[in-house]
């Protein structure tokens, strides 16, 4: 995906998803949660990173604002680009029963390393956050980058409890301004 122009004044986020890129390339998982208003650009440093990623499996989908969420709704969007088992699993929403734990595991064995990006991570349902949730507390464990963005003029207290959730040592958040 080629960018449309260079991005101004994004120096220092481009530099912490660089940063949280190398960390997963050389086996340590990254959270990253970019945060900001509605239209200042969350999208568009994604697919600039994306652009510039270069050897990386990049799985990337969004949260939609249904009055109903779906359940897993980004995960079932990617679920057709994950292995046959896990895509099922994803779609029989066996989450604490199989899906997560498979779904760590996939991320710990796949080469090259994944990028899960979910971006609208405040119109998210809860078993989303569920897999964020869990995902987030292991991910150091895991050569994966797991990058999230959500707005923050948006209050979901579900998603704050979640964030607050992920492992403090392998998370960054990167506020856009």
């Amino acid at each position: 995906m080629e960018p449309e122009a260079p991005l101004l004044e994004r120096e220092p986020a481009l530099a912490a998803l660089d940063a949280a890129l190398a960390a997963v390339r050389a086996g340590h998982g990254r959270s990253v949660v970019v945060a900001g208003e509605a239209g200042i650009g969350k999208t568009r440093l994604l697919q600039a990173v994306q652009h510039g990623a270069g050897d990386v499996q990049w799985l990337g989908a969004a949260c939609d604002p249904l009055l109903t969420p779906r359940p897993l709704g980004p995960l079932v969007d990617l679920s057709a680009r994950l292995p046959p088992a896990l895509g099922e699993a994803v779609h029989a929403a066996r989450t604490y029963n199989g899906l997560f734990p498979a779904l760590a595991d996939w991320l710990a064995r796949t080469r090259p390393p994944v990028v899960l990006a979910l971006e609208d991570l405040h119109w998210a349902d809860e078993a989303t956050l569920d897999a964020v949730r869990y995902l987030g507390r292991r991910i150091a464990g895991l050569p994966a980058l797991l990058l999230l963005t959500r707005r923050d003029d948006e209050p979901s207290p579900a998603l704050a409890r979640t964030l607050a959730q992920l492992d403090p040592l392998a998370t960054l958040q990167v506020d856009l301004r």
